[in-house]
């Protein structure tokens, strides 16, 4: 960035972090291999095994007892299992990547406190689902730890009190060498970096290049809980990217005339764009809970299918796949930043509020 012209920052975080984990997992007198499930503390839970299909409505009574489910552990069920008196919990891995690294949402180990968890390959959930009894054995030290954002800002010539933030996170999940999720998202915000610091735009440009994304947007929540975002009038996140068989899509958390803003531009630019009116898992979100409408730019296919594991490498990674995805995103954001008028009103619409705010209850509980 500085080789740009630009003044690059950083602004310091502080998030809590697990160090020196184990876990172990017994049934029936023998040890089966787990991973342990980060931010869910420490302790030697033994019980009943007991499988719950939908987390979202238990139809099993859970007390004094040792959960299993298939997926991830979210903040909204940790919060139940908490209250509902379970001694611990097991996560089953899909049985199509190597998920690693799970951790759950440190706003609901906050409020929640320790609940014993581990995570096990989709093999092994098999023969959990036949097993009447587990002991699990956990340890984790929980410890502060900083995190960083880093920004810079390209001033507009005449709007400058207006600004569009621009947004990709540079961190992956442990154990993931995150090229795709997100090494081409944060090459792309580097690219545009460039770009538009050999411009004027008339607004502001924030580039946000955000840590911590993977351990709950706690970049993205940090800048929206440190920044005024008043003048903020859209959002741009580049999330997954570079993937050599990848399909463009934009989810536009906003309305029905940004939905048609963006088609149209793809449109005119013979574009591939596949794009729909949704949320999107990644940092535009803490943006949107406060009213920020966006558009969350990426490029899916069968390497981003390996997102969150060990095999998303510079196998899958395509340089000119990250070229073409540029020309689409340098051609929207100077749209957003060059316009007289900005194109587009600052609203969210009530469908995908809703949404928004369902995501923060599943994820973190609250």
């Amino acid at each position: 960035l500085r080789d740009f012209g630009l003044s690059p920052k950083t602004e310091t975080f502080r998030i809590k972090r697990a160090k020196a984990m184990s876990a172990r997992l017994f049934v029936g007198g023998r040890e089966l291999p787990c991973s342990p499930y980060e931010l869910t503390g420490s302790g030697e839970p033994e019980g009943e095994l007991v499988f719950i299909k939908n987390p979202e409505d238990p139809e099993k009574d859970v007390k004094g007892k040792i959960v299993l489910i298939n997926g991830l552990m979210r903040g909204k069920f940790y919060k139940t299992l908490k209250n509902e008196g379970a001694l611990g919990f097991v996560c089953v891995r899909s049985p199509h990547g190597e998920i690693r690294g799970p951790i759950l949402s440190q706003e609901a180990f906050e409020e929640c406190g320790e609940l014993p968890g581990v995570m096990v390959d989709y093999e092994v959930g098999r023969v959990l689902r036949e097993a009447g009894s587990a002991r699990i054995i956990k340890r984790e030290e929980i410890v502060p730890v900083s995190s960083r954002n880093i920004l810079a800002e390209i001033k507009g010539v005449e709007r400058p009190e207006e600004s569009v933030l621009f947004t990709a996170h540079y961190d992956s999940v442990p154990g993931s060498p995150g090229v795709i999720d997100n090494l081409g998202g944060t090459i792309a915000l580097l690219l545009l970096g460039e770009r538009l610091a050999k411009s004027r735009p008339r607004r502001t440009a924030r580039l946000v290049f955000c840590g911590s994304e993977e351990r709950g947007l706690l970049g993205s929540k940090a800048h929206a809980k440190k920044h005024s975002l008043e003048r903020i009038l859209w959002v741009v996140n580049i999330d997954i990217l570079g993937d050599v068989l990848g399909k463009e899509f934009c989810m536009v958390i906003g309305g029905d005339e940004a939905l048609s803003f963006v088609e149209h531009l793809a449109k005119e630019m013979g574009f591939p764009l596949k794009a729909e009116r949704n949320i999107y898992s990644s940092d535009s979100m803490p943006f949107a809970r406060a009213g920020i409408p966006s558009f969350n730019i990426g490029s899916g296919g069968a390497g981003s299918h390996l997102c969150h594991t060990t095999q998303d490498d510079l196998s899958n990674f395509s340089a000119a796949a990250i070229s073409e995805s540029m020309e689409f995103i340098t051609a929207l954001s100077e749209r957003l930043l060059f316009a007289k008028r900005f194109p587009l009103r600052r609203e969210i619409p009530d469908d995908i509020r809703k949404k928004v705010e369902e995501y923060f209850e599943e994820r973190t509980g609250k």
